[in-house]
């Protein structure tokens, strides 16, 4: 009996070695595997044409984000480093943006963008950034990075080819919008502000 209950033990340690083994060399597979597609993954986006996998919107989805959002500008405008507020660029009630972002990370040429269009419209442009997840950030409703440009969060537009996009303002550049679209959408936010024959302060030079 000892010498059948030793053998028996032996063969269930045996069995659950085996067991061991082969869960690991499985978690290893999975693991290399789920590296290998991450890789890939980050390689087509670094390949990738800007915009080539922006979301899609619905019309019921684009017509919400097309909507102005109600915002409380008294407060945001009254708002301070300590509640938030990063930078402010320009003046002016034409075109307002408002710019959630991270504290540094990969909005610096957005943020750039924004600091020439109020440079360059001086008068009619004014831009606040805001620190994401501070209470001017939450005062907003924005839970992750965005822009939002007289109260929109989506910018519509024919391109070159003929065909129509949709810039969405919200996350990192290059997803889905481009430092490109967000200047577009400064210069048409402000075309539609300003009555026809009055042009803006560049056009008269």
């Amino acid at each position: 009996m000892p010498f059948r209950s030793r053998a028996s033990t032996q063969i269930v340690f045996g069995a659950f070695l085996v067991a061991v083994i082969a869960a690991a060399a499985w978690l290893a597979v999975h693991q290399y595997a789920t590296d290998a597609r991450r890789e890939y993954e980050r390689e087509v986006m670094r390949n990738a044409p800007p915009g080539a996998f922006r979301r899609l919107l619905s019309p019921a989805e684009l017509a919400e984000a097309s909507t102005p959002m109600r915002l409380d500008t008294a407060w945001l405008d009254a708002a301070t480093e300590e509640q938030g507020v990063l930078n402010r660029f320009g003046s002016g009630d034409s075109v307002v943006v408002y710019a959630v972002v991270p504290r540094g990370g990969c909005h610096g040429d957005a943020l750039e963008v924004l600091r020439n269009e109020a440079t360059k419209h001086q008068g009619q442009v004014r831009v606040a950034a805001l620190l994401l997840g501070s209470e001017a950030a939450h005062r907003i409703g924005l839970g992750c990075a965005g822009y939002i440009i007289n109260g929109v969060r989506v910018y519509t537009y024919q391109a070159e080819d003929g065909a129509k996009r949709t810039a969405i303002f919200e996350g990192k550049p290059d997803q889905d919008w481009t430092e490109q679209e967000l200047e577009q959408a400064v210069e048409a936010a402000l075309k539609a502000s300003t009555p026809v024959g009055r042009g803006t302060e560049s056009d008269q030079g």
